[in-house]
């Protein structure tokens, strides 16, 4: 089912989120930079920090997250992932009203920003995601582990709802268990052949992805009458 695995792990440097809601959705932007622009990057964040979280306070975006691809290398087609969220997918359509923008810069504070931008990163792809699952409870993350799926199209349903009716429960009960800080399943929208789906689990501490987790035990405990081994077999 799965024709590739993106192992990508990612610092997280920037984030505000306030808002918990019913529906989440999210536009992921691949960000990479020019060479030697890393600080500018960090700069160009800061001027436009309070127009984000103020984004947030009037519920055009529930947050923002900024996070780094630790082992990103000059030649990799991004460097930091940007995650925004949001309650409702029509308000991506106008994530940043031209009025807003106007309210919180002036005409010549626009003109340099987007003088400068250019100089210091690219927005290299958009994507859309909806989510599919999750984990009951999120603790406080600093890094994501990313792994990419590609279903066929006739066993995309009982794919979904394997997610939604095993991995679920299970990986709540990992996160209880302080395995992880979060799990969280994701539908691309559109999907394309490379992949469409990812799973993310999130981690407090840099390392933490490295430890054992005692998966059967936790699914046995979850799922008393499963058989682990088969269960495992049909779901991966």
């Amino acid at each position: 089912k799965m024709i590739r695995s993106a192992f990508l792990i990612t610092a997280a440097l920037l984030l505000s989120f306030t808002i918990h809601a019913q529906y989440d959705g999210v536009v992921v932007s691949q960000v990479k930079l020019m060479p030697g622009q890393w600080e500018n990057f960090f700069e160009l964040e800061k001027e436009i920090e309070a127009f984000h979280q103020a984004r947030v306070d009037r519920g055009i975006i529930t947050s923002r997250f900024v996070y780094r691809n630790i082992y990103a290398g000059d030649d990799d087609p991004y460097h930091f992932i940007v995650v925004t969220h949001f309650d409702d997918f029509k308000k991506s359509e106008d994530a940043f009203p031209k009025e807003m923008i106007d309210e919180f810069f002036s005409k010549e504070e626009q003109a340099a920003y987007w003088e400068k931008a250019p100089k210091v990163m690219k927005v290299t792809k958009r994507e859309f995601f909806d989510k599919v699952a999750g984990s009951e409870t999120f603790k406080p993350f600093k890094y994501l582990q990313i792994t990419q799926f590609y279903v066929k199209p006739a066993e995309r349903w009982t794919f979904e709802k394997q997610r939604k009716e095993i991995l679920q429960p299970h990986f709540s009960e990992v996160v209880s268990q302080g395995h992880h800080a979060g799990w969280s399943f994701w539908k691309k929208d559109p999907s394309d052949k490379k992949f469409q789906y990812v799973s993310v689990n999130t981690y407090e501490e840099y390392g933490d992805w490295k430890n054992s987790v005692p998966h059967e035990d936790i699914f046995k405990k979850v799922f008393p009458d499963k058989d682990f081994n088969k269960t495992r077999n049909e779901v991966m």
